[in-house]
């Protein structure tokens, strides 16, 4: 019902792409879902240098707007939302994990691993330590894992307070 075909993406990929780059930000990423009063198009956008402001966020809408309109790519209405990515980004493409070389991570997996003790596990937190060709190398507890990208079902970063025990993980079974 809310799918777009490839060259739809593309086209509106690119839109979101040369608005954000106008106002001095990045595109992170963009989806287009259902909400509750009918198709969204959520865009999120990034900085390097600095935190996107609420004004980052408003230019970029008033850009993408004028240029969707303009191109009138999508048959229906829709509410076009911009925000940030946030502190527990999603991780979906090459480069986001790239981006999270360092930090805490979590990692929902297609299928279950078994860990050294025997137990299956769907789901991961550590420190994405390494990225090797298409596997992501994981580090928590001790433990090192190397996952393919192609084996994560979802993937986001995640805020631990500097000097806190992420109070999540103690306790949980097959989670570092």
């Amino acid at each position: 019902m809310f799918s777009l075909g490839p060259e739809i993406k593309g086209k509106i990929q690119k839109l979101a792409e040369e608005a954000s780059r106008q106002e001095g930000c990045e595109l992170y990423d963009w989806e287009y879902v259902g909400g509750r009063s009918g198709p969204v198009l959520r865009v999120y956008i990034d900085r390097e240098t600095q935190p996107v402001s609420i004004d980052d966020c408003a230019n970029v809408s008033r850009c993408l707007n004028l240029l969707l309109d303009a191109e009138d790519l999508l048959d229906q209405a829709y509410e076009l939302e911009i925000s940030s990515p946030g502190l527990e980004r999603p991780l979906r493409q090459a480069w986001h994990f790239s981006k999270a070389l360092g930090q805490s991570v979590q990692v929902k997996l297609t299928e279950p691993l078994s860990s050294p003790e025997g137990r299956k596990i769907k789901s991961l937190r550590g420190v994405l330590t390494d990225l090797q060709g298409e596997n992501l190398v994981l580090q928590g507890e001790g433990q090192t894992w190397t996952l393919p990208m192609s084996s994560v079902q979802k993937a986001n970063t995640l805020f631990v307070f500097p000097g806190s025990e992420d109070k999540k993980t103690k306790g949980k079974r097959g989670r570092l």
